[in-house]
């Protein structure tokens, strides 16, 4: 099963095969778990996770086609990891990512908030593509699949120390560049 491509993975799910999700979960299985893992902490709810997005596979292809399988079910995997963090951490916010990034990102809920959020995701898309693949490399992992520092430096063979300032370094650059397109969200 592993052999299949995301085509022929794709195909199966249009046909209602139960095979699909077994395929999917062969080809991508252990990468959708090491994202849950990144965001979550107990082993139960990344395994529900994993299968709830399995499941949303189900449900959403058809008539989804997504152009990338793998592209869609990791993100699918991170949403849904992010909302049961949140919904786990609703009255307990130990490890809130987004006050790092407080001095870069503010605003006042309204249209004019949603509109300038999508343009400081176009903003910061482009910000990151300018990055060192290295400072790029830390700044998603902490940014976007939750890792820890100590995970980050591990897995990039630096130090945590030298983690926390490429974080803070782009951080700044991020900052003075909304700040420079007038971007306050």
């Amino acid at each position: 099963m592993n052999d299949r491509t995301d085509f022929e993975i794709l195909r199966a799910f249009e046909e209602r095969s139960e095979g699909a999700i077994r395929a999917v979960s062969d080809r991508y299985g252990g990468v959708c778990a090491r994202i849950a893992a990144g965001i979550l902490s107990d082993h139960r709810d990344r395994e529900e996770c994993v299968s709830d997005a399995y499941m949303h596979l189900w449900n959403a292809i058809p008539p989804a086609k997504p152009a990338s399988l793998r592209a869609y079910l990791y993100s699918v995997v991170r949403n849904l990891a992010m909302d049961r963090y949140r919904k786990l951490h609703a009255e307990k916010r130990d490890c809130d990512l987004l006050s790092e990034l407080g001095d870069c990102l503010t605003g006042s809920d309204s249209v004019e908030q949603t509109l300038d959020a999508q343009s400081a995701s176009r903003e910061i898309s482009e910000f990151l593509r300018t990055l060192p693949v290295d400072y790029r490399t830390v700044f998603i992992r902490r940014y976007y699949y939750c890792l820890p520092v100590s995970r980050i430096a591990e897995l990039g063979g630096l130090s945590e120390g030298t983690v926390k300032s490429i974080l803070s370094r782009t951080r700044k650059k991020l900052k003075k560049v909304l700040e420079e397109k007038g971007i306050t969200v």
